[in-house]
């Protein structure tokens, strides 16, 4: 399995300015035996270091497996939308 490196993600916290908020709302959890996903709306927000404020919602899903008893992390995914005038640029603006 793979981990989380440390100092990327040390680097990535650095970027932010004091707490961070996360929010989610909408999850739906399903669970058939040793698998499960769940899925549904997350806002991230805070100020970054910079002194810009960062506040927007995207989707997120995360996939779980029993292992020997234990819940595990197999797969996460975290998307905004694209914005539908043929740009292709994301859509951060957008609320539920």
């Amino acid at each position: 399995s793979e981990a989380v490196d440390p100092v990327r993600a040390n680097r990535w916290f650095e970027t932010w300015d004091g707490p961070l908020t996360v929010e989610l709302r909408d999850v739906v959890v399903k669970v058939d035996a040793d698998l499960a996903c769940a899925f549904g709306l997350m806002r991230l927000s805070g100020r970054r270091a910079d002194g810009s404020a960062t506040d927007f919602w995207s989707r997120t899903t995360m996939c779980l497996e029993r292992r020997g008893g234990e819940w595990r992390i197999v797969h996460e995914h975290n998307s905004v939308p694209m914005l539908m005038d043929g740009s292709g640029a994301a859509a951060t603006d957008l609320k539920p």
